[in-house]
């Protein structure tokens, strides 16, 4: 099990050489941000589908990504397969 003093340290970044406690407020927009894109776009999704069908399609590890990059990758997620998937919940070569 991880310590709570190792969890900290995970969840810090490094700028600058000193670490920086990522800004807590960012948490509800982003939330806020994901809710609205998976109840416009992909409402019949699971919340898995929605991660995973985003996560495969840019082949890419959701551990090291920002909220900032998060969003950049939805944003052309939903560009890309938005409206054509709206109805069948599949990601496919033809969208």
């Amino acid at each position: 099990m991880t310590s709570q003093k190792s969890f900290v340290m995970e969840n810090r970044r490094e700028k600058k050489g000193e670490s920086v406690i990522r800004d807590p407020n960012r948490i509800k927009s982003f939330c806020d941000y994901l809710a609205t894109v998976w109840e416009t776009y992909f409402p019949d999704w699971r919340f898995g589908q929605l991660i995973e069908n985003i996560i495969d399609w840019e082949n890419t590890s959701p551990f090291y990504l920002e909220e900032s990059d998060w969003i950049d990758l939805i944003n052309r997620f939903v560009g890309e397969f938005g409206a054509s998937s709206y109805t069948t919940g599949v990601i496919t070569n033809e969208n």
